[in-house]
């Protein structure tokens, strides 16, 4: 049950579960988010103008993006999408050069973020699970992921624990703003 109080980024958050979102509006919380949970990540905020960041094709439709939110405010969101080729996917160019077996159709989990005062509550665990239920759901095949430093070495074990498996070595690419990635990947059954 979830609990309220004028906070909404204190309470029980058990029972919240991620949502779709379409909202141009609640996007825009989803693109200050990722500035709030980067910064203390030990980001520079001047990276980012207007205290917020999206990329460049953030409204092309192939990006699912989905929240956990508490009294209208967005606590942690993810984006999914699903690719027919590997050079579609967001850090195609990295992945099309690795060594695994690359099996089409590509799902791809990305910004992943969790406001700060809503981590260790399961929330990025429940978001990569819808994620990863929406890419099973869409015939993905193969399941990437790219981990960066300033994420935590919790998250790399979450998502070894998942099931994915390093296919680079660590800090191969760099992506703006969040810095060196690894590249991660699934294959499905």
């Amino acid at each position: 049950m979830t609990t309220f109080s004028d906070d909404p980024f204190t309470g029980d958050f058990s029972s919240l579960e991620p949502v779709q979102v379409f909202d141009p509006e609640i996007l825009r919380q989803i693109y200050r988010l990722r500035v709030e949970a980067w910064i203390p990540n030990g980001i520079e905020r001047e990276k980012f103008p207007g205290d917020e960041f999206r990329d460049d094709d953030e409204e092309n439709p192939v990006y699912q993006h989905w929240a956990v939110m508490n009294q209208g405010m967005v606590l942690a969101a993810g984006r999914v999408s699903i690719h027919p080729t590997i050079e579609d996917a967001p850090a195609g160019d990295l992945f099309k050069y690795l060594d695994f077996e690359q099996v089409p159709p590509f799902g791809k989990i990305n910004r992943l973020v969790v406001h700060p005062k809503a981590r260790r509550h399961g929330l990025a665990r429940k978001l990569d699970h819808v994620r990863l239920e929406i890419a099973r759901a869409a015939g993905a095949r193969t399941i990437l992921a790219t981990w960066a430093r300033p994420t935590g070495e919790a998250r790399y074990r979450m998502l070894e624990g998942q099931g994915f498996i390093r296919c680079s070595d660590f800090d191969i690419w760099h992506e703006f703003p969040i810095g060196m990635l690894t590249a991660l990947y699934m294959p499905l059954p």
